[in-house]
Order: structure tokens, then C-alpha cells, then sequence
């Protein structure tokens, strides 16, 4: 039995990295936590609503983000990263669900990096189909109001709290 151990996010690196995906048009990043393993599945995304495009003159660009599989080989996601360039793959072992929460602490540590232009970035879970044009009205709707609100994956609001004055 192989132990892993990451006493914190700072000790993951990244595998594979898509730098380039973001540029000064990016308004949404989508950052789609999902395992290595569900290849036809991010095929199908890609073939709908994840596919880079421009809806209601918001661009969105959409990033999986990856750990590493015991079950599908290197030269596959080699070729998949190769051919689409949406991939970040960390040194995070995908079979250990605990471990998901360090995948995404990293992927907003890169999101950072390399897409802080976004205007928003959107964590999604890699089962999740998204109606972009209901997400970039949400995303409309935050931006044309004074109150900062916090929303669930099903877009139901949490809470709402008034922006601080500065």
C-alpha cells in the first residue's frame, strides 16, 4: 500500500499546465474539478456547454483540473492535454476523495496566477452540466447590483452580505 501524504496544498505540483488558456478577453474561468479517468466525459463537455466560446459577449473558458489515475495511462492524457490545451493535472492522486479539496485550493491558486483577469471564476463539479446562458445571466446580475451573494451549485442564493465601503 502506497501512503500519500500533503501536510498542505503548497507541496503539490503541477503534472501538466495549460498557462496559455486565459487571455485579457477571459470574463468567466471555469475551473471543472474532475477525475483523470472520466476522459468521455470531459469529451462531452467539451461537445457542449464547455467548449471556449463567447455567450452574450461574455467569454468563457473552461479548465479541468485533474490529479493522476492508476487506471488510464500517461500517453492518453499526454495526447488529450495535447490536443484541447484546457487540462491542469496535479500530482494529487485522484482514487483518495479526501484529497479533492486540495485539488481545489490549487486550481484557485492558479486561477490566480494565470487567469486573474477573469472577471469570475467558477468552481465546478465534474458531473455538472451548465446552462452558460443561465450562468452568464447570473453572472450579469451580480455584476449590475451593490450586494455581494454567495450561490450554490444549483443557484440557489446562501446568503447575501452588503460590500464593504472603502
Amino acid at each position: 500500500m502506497k501512503l500519500y501524504y500533503y501536510s498542505s496544498p503548497s507541496n503539490i505540483h503541477i503534472i501538466r499546465n495549460s498557462e496559455k488558456l486565459c487571455d485579457s478577453q477571459t470574463d468567466i474561468l471555469a475551473l471543472v474539478i474532475i477525475k483523470a479517468s472520466n476522459i468521455l466525459y470531459r469529451d462531452l463537455l467539451r461537445r457542449t456547454w464547455s467548449h471556449s466560446r463567447t455567450y452574450q459577449n461574455f467569454t468563457l473558458k473552461t479548465l479541468f483540473v485533474i490529479g493522476t489515475s492508476m487506471t488510464i495511462t500517461n500517453e492518453t492524457l499526454k495526447w488529450e492535454y495535447q490536443n484541447f490545451q484546457d487540462i491542469i493535472q496535479f500530482d494529487i492522486p485522484d482514487h483518495l476523495d479526501y484529497l479533492q479539496l486540495y485539488k481545489e485550493i490549487v486550481a484557485f491558486k492558479w486561477s490566480e496566477r494565470y487567469c486573474s483577469q477573469a472577471k469570475f471564476i467558477v468552481k465546478i463539479s465534474g458531473n455538472v452540466i451548465v446552462d452558460p446562458f443561465t450562468l452568464i445571466t447570473r453572472m450579469k446580475e451580480f455584476m449590475n447590483t451593490s450586494t455581494l451573494k454567495s450561490v450554490s451549485s444549483h443557484g440557489r442564493e446562501l446568503h447575501e452580505s452588503n460590500k464593504t465601503q472603502r
